[in-house]
């Protein structure tokens, strides 16, 4: 339900309001958080623009807590957490916390999404548009930190 509706912004601010209680209740039980959980409570956070220290704080012991790897199915959220983290939460230390990400890391390739891009025709007709009748020459398809795919980008 945190996904769900934290994405869409569909709730209301007594649920939002609610919402937050109850994770609030969760931190101070000190209750340590499953990998889905917390993959639901980080994307809750960053929709919300959530920059409660304590919070984050607690997902950061929780998935320090693991002593297994960190499910590539679950990996995305952390990683934005990180960029998110770095500049919402500047005084938080996330060394530790980006170090669980290593295995992940390795087997993870945003790169591959691009295929689906590549194959569509509307792409390489944009493309074309731009050449031919705008005169620029965008990359297509950037990674960017192994976690964005710019689909045209443009260099001065």
């Amino acid at each position: 339900m945190l996904y769900a509706y934290s994405i869409r912004n569909v709730g209301n601010p007594e649920f939002y309001k609610a919402m937050d209680a109850q994770i609030g209740k969760i931190v101070d039980s000190g209750e340590m958080l499953d990998y889905p959980t917390l993959s639901n409570l980080i994307y809750y956070m960053m929709f919300r623009d959530n920059t409660d220290q304590k919070t984050w704080e607690h997902i950061i012991e929780s998935t320090l807590s693991h002593d297994d790897v960190l499910p590539i199915t679950y990996y995305k959220p952390f990683k934005y957490s990180r960029f998110f983290l770095m500049h919402k939460l500047p005084q938080l230390d996330i060394e530790e916390y980006v170090d669980k990400f290593y295995y992940a890391e390795r087997y993870f390739n945003q790169v591959q999404f691009d295929d689906m891009g590549v194959q569509d025709i509307k792409y390489f007709q944009m493309k074309s548009f731009l050449n031919q009748k705008c005169l620029v020459y965008p990359i297509n398809f950037m990674t960017l930190h192994n976690l964005f795919n710019l689909h045209y980008v443009f260099y001065d």
